[in-house]
């Protein structure tokens, strides 16, 4: 499975992938704002991607360049609860010269437009560090709201660093749909 836009498509995850992943999440910039304390090793990675593999609550895409085929990042939904209708959205643009160009909203709207009309979701969640100015404008520009009840602290590097919680649900992205891109 595929989802297309204009600037980008996504596509599955595959192990091919690794050596991707692993210099990504190995970037400051973008280890910094993960919740583990270090990046994971080939082989931490190899066996979160074979138990990816055995599960269906978790689809995990790779965001990739239409003009030349480029991977840039990674993109999914994860704690995909099909009772509750709800599940948890992350992003990662791993290329930095692709951050700040308006294609992690594009590719937002994609995999959020899948997760509402496809998956038929009521609501999108995520988790952030506070001081994520950049990720918290994006949510925020794709009609994501604070969960002010979920703000907590957690311990990274051996420091204490505020979370927020934010939201999406279906009928505040149909009603803004249109203008996100």
């Amino acid at each position: 499975m595929e989802l297309r836009g204009s600037q980008v498509y996504l596509r599955p995850l595959c192990l091919d992938d690794t050596d991707l992943i692993l210099h990504w999440r190995s970037d400051p910039t973008v280890a910094s704002q993960l919740f583990s304390d270090r990046p994971p090793t080939r082989a931490e990675h190899e066996q979160w991607f074979k138990t990816l593999q055995t599960r269906n609550d978790r689809l995990e895409f790779v965001i990739v360049l239409t003009i030349n085929n480029q991977p840039i990042g990674t993109i999914g939904l994860s704690g995909i609860d099909f009772e509750r209708t709800e599940a948890e959205f992350g992003i990662l643009i791993g290329e930095p010269n692709w951050r700040g160009k308006r294609i992690a909203r594009e590719a937002s709207v994609l995999i959020l437009k899948y997760a509402f009309a496809q998956l038929d979701l009521r609501r999108v969640v995520l988790n952030l560090f506070a001081d994520n100015e950049s990720a918290r404008k994006l949510y925020e520009h794709l009609g994501f709201v604070e969960d002010f009840q979920l703000r907590s602290e957690r311990e990274k590097n051996g420091l204490r660093r505020q979370m927020m919680t934010m939201f999406l649900d279906r009928e505040r992205f149909r009603k803004g749909k249109d203008v996100f891109l």
